[in-house]
């Protein structure tokens, strides 16, 4: 293990990189104990090792950056980092985040690792909060396992059904490369059971003759060798009802997931500029919602199994999207796709890797205004001769 220390004007910086498997191949760090002692220690590398846990680090006070990716942390840390600003974690085993306050770090790196949800467990209570994490401006999470209820699988009750992340100054997240095949939300509704009414009635095969002593017995009063109840002085049944519980059979009700109209998976995130979902399997866009991200600017759909262009209307909601990758998406094979985009979103200025032109801003515009007019027209149309649409 090789430390470098230098120390300029008040600060330390301590870089423990495992080098080349060639150069040092049996000098793995595994174990960073020796720089607890360090506690002026302000930037630390402890990059591709093998280290499985950052607890010695955790009362390093004055950490200002931290990068321990490439390693085998199954934990994420719980350190305090009252000054801590970035935190490199990407490439561990990392399955679970945990509440942890961090009250100035800015960005926190997690891609390639294991994780499946981003709340505790336990209470449900989102880890990336404002409160803990009040400074974040950027979130990275790509490659990992995250996932939510779909409608492929609407009966899986134990599947998270919001990312709950609520950040307010977080500008950047991206999602590359989960499992994240919609953002809609569910609610948690009792399942409608319905009774065929006809399943009672007799069938036509049914004798005549059993008919008609199946309803003759049913009239006639059951043989009992029980004595008929007590009546008391004012004639009424002394017989004692059966306990509340006897009387009832209740049977446990069953409950099914049923999507929401407006409801964003992706949490609040008021200051969210740059978003990437980048190969997720998306297959509409549903959740995208100008209440969770009402400041987007660049959106990343690149490969995933958008095919409607009712669905890439959904994002005329946005009046500052600019940015809009949509390559390899069924989309992108409509016919004049490029143009269609641009007349669907007017506020699109760049598509996939190509920025748009002048002239065919203003075609697109032209086309638009076209299209409106056509559209008031109709409505006026139905208004007047009160004709359904």
């Amino acid at each position: 293990m090789e430390y470098r220390t230098l120390r300029q004007n008040s600060y330390a910086t301590v870089s423990c990189v495992r080098g080349n498997k060639h150069q040092l191949p049996e000098k793995f760090l595994t174990d960073v104990t020796p720089l607890q002692k360090f506690i002026f220690l302000r930037y630390i590398n402890i990059a591709f090792n093998e280290l499985k846990n950052l607890v010695p680090l955790e009362n390093l006070h004055n950490l200002l950056v931290l990068n321990a990716s490439y390693n085998q942390i199954t934990e994420f840390p719980v350190g305090n980092w009252p000054a801590l600003t970035h935190l490199y974690l990407d490439h561990n085993r990392i399955t679970e985040l945990r509440e942890v306050h961090m009250p100035r770090l800015q960005l926190l790196s997690l891609n390639n690792n294991h994780l499946t949800k981003l709340f505790n467990t336990l209470n449900g209570e989102p880890v990336l909060n404002g409160r803990d994490l009040p400074e974040l401006h950027t979130l990275e999470l790509a490659h990992n396992k995250l996932y939510l209820l779909d409608k492929a699988s609407p009966d899986d009750l134990g599947a998270p059904v919001s990312l709950r992340i609520q950040l307010p100054k977080l500008k950047a997240l991206f999602l590359n490369h989960n499992a994240l095949t919609s953002l809609a939300t569910y609610k948690l509704c009792p399942k409608t059971r319905f009774v065929n009414m006809l399943d009672e009635l007799p069938t036509v095969e049914d004798d005549a003759d059993d008919v008609f002593h199946k309803e003759h017995n049913a009239a006639k009063p059951p043989e009992t060798d029980a004595a008929p109840p007590e009546e008391n002085n004012q004639g009424e049944s002394t017989e004692i009802a059966p306990p509340l519980e006897e009387q009832v059979v209740g049977e446990e009700e069953e409950f099914i997931w049923i999507r929401e109209e407006n409801g964003s998976a992706l949490g609040d995130l008021p200051q969210l500029s740059v978003l990437s979902l980048r190969s997720n399997g998306l297959l509409d866009l549903d959740g995208l919602t100008y209440k969770a991200v009402p400041k987007l600017q660049y959106l990343n759909l690149r490969e995933n199994a958008i095919g409607l262009l009712d669905e890439v209307n959904k994002l005329a909601a946005f009046p500052r999207l600019q940015t809009l990758i949509l390559l390899e998406n069924p989309i992108y094979n409509l016919k004049d796709y490029r143009l269609e985009m641009r007349i669907n979103l007017q506020t699109l200025r760049r598509l996939d890797k190509d920025t748009y032109t002048p002239e065919e801003n203003d075609e697109a515009d032209k086309i638009a205004e076209e299209r409106q007019k056509e559209r008031l027209a109709a409505e006026v149309i139905v208004s007047e001769f009160n004709i359904l649409p």
